[in-house]
This record gives structure tokens, sequence and C-alpha cells, in this order.
């Protein structure tokens, strides 16, 4: 009987100790924390209760890790872009209006010169004929007639040599005083035929219409 009674005392003192072992062990692995779940920790500077962590900012990069833009930190476009990225239509310089076709050459026609001092030129007609292209391109080049007609009253003296000196011009109608000057201009000594007299003045008008 004393033999049976240790063996029974023998089996519960080992039993105690296992039990004593398997209290005094560390946790599972299945209890620690992973290393994977360490590392699904946010990385973006935020700290667990939602308050912006201490990390430093990131340089031109937006929340979502891609570049900025040309947006400034409040939203707005950044300088010279809108927000489709596309250039501001607004810091562009406003289109020019384009230049005013020039006016057309008018019609052109002299009348019958005048003489003065008792002696004729002529052949000043024939002269006068040819001038009429050119006095239409001075009027068209120096603002066109301010009218549907106008009118240059010309009057130059003609000596033995056959060219018109001293030329005036003694009214003007619906033409500048810039074209008056370029019609003065164009009759400066040119030749208009030899005079029966010396001197012999001539007189006469351009009258000019407007092209249609």
């Amino acid at each position: 009987m004393s033999c049976s009674k240790n063996v029974v005392f023998g089996a519960v003192a080992l039993l105690l100790c296992s039990c004593q072992s398997a209290w005094a062990k560390p946790p599972s692995g299945s209890e620690r924390p992973s290393k994977s779940a360490a590392a699904e920790e946010p990385k973006d500077g935020k700290a667990e209760d939602g308050k912006p962590g201490k990390g430093k900012p990131g340089k031109g990069k937006a929340e979502d890790g891609k570049p900025d833009k040309g947006k400034a930190e409040d939203g707005k476009p950044g300088k010279g872009k809108a927000e489709d990225g596309k250039p501001d239509e607004g810091d562009q310089e406003p289109a020019k209006p384009k230049p005013a076709a020039p006016p057309k050459p008018p019609q052109v026609e002299h009348s019958e010169p005048t003489f003065i001092g008792g002696g004729q030129v002529p052949k000043v007609a024939v002269y006068l004929a040819k001038t009429l292209g050119p006095v239409a391109q001075c009027v068209a080049d120096h603002g066109g007639l301010s009218a549907a007609a106008g009118d240059l009253e010309i009057q130059f003296l003609v000596r033995a040599r056959g060219r018109a000196e001293g030329v005036e011009v003694l009214s003007r109608k619906a033409v500048s005083a810039e074209a008056g000057r370029c019609v003065r201009k164009l009759l400066k000594n040119r030749w208009v035929g030899t005079p029966t007299d010396d001197p012999v003045g001539v007189t006469f008008h351009y009258r000019l219409k407007r092209a249609p």
C-alpha cells in the first residue's frame, strides 16, 4: 500500500509542476503585436489621435503624393496658369485692332487753264493731264476726300524755260492740307511747255470725286 501511495503522490506532484510551468509561460506569438501591424501604422506625420504629427511638410507635393500643378497653398491658381493648367487668358495682352484700309484714290480731272499777263502756254493742258494720277495718289495717301467731291485751285508762273514756278494752292475743298502740300510739291519745277510771253501766269482747278 505504501508503494501505491508513493506512486499517486508522485503523479500529483508532476501534474502540479506542469500547471505551474504553463502559467509562467509568456503570451503566445498571436498575442504579441506583429511587425506587419506596426508597418500598417500611418506614416503621414499624423498621430493616432488625429492631430498633425511633427513631420516636415513635403516640398512641392500635394497630399496625394502627386506634384502640385501650379497651385498655391490656398487653392488659388499659380502665376500665369488657370485651374485647368492652361495659360490664364486674363494675363494675355488684348488683340490690337487691325489698321483701317487706306482710302482709294479719287477720280480727278482738271479745268481749262486761265492765263494771266497777256500771254499763253499753248501745251499746258497736255502736261496737266499727265498729273491726274499722281494728284489722286497724293489725296489718297493723305486722308482721302472728306466729302463725295473735292476741289483744289492751283496757280503757278511760267517763264521762258517752260517750268512751273511759285506754285500755290489758292483754295481746297474736302482735301487735307497735307494733300495740298503734296500736290504743290508734285507741280514744282515741272515742265509745262514754253509760254508765248515771259512770264505767264496759269490758274486752274483739280476737280475730284470719290471713287465708287
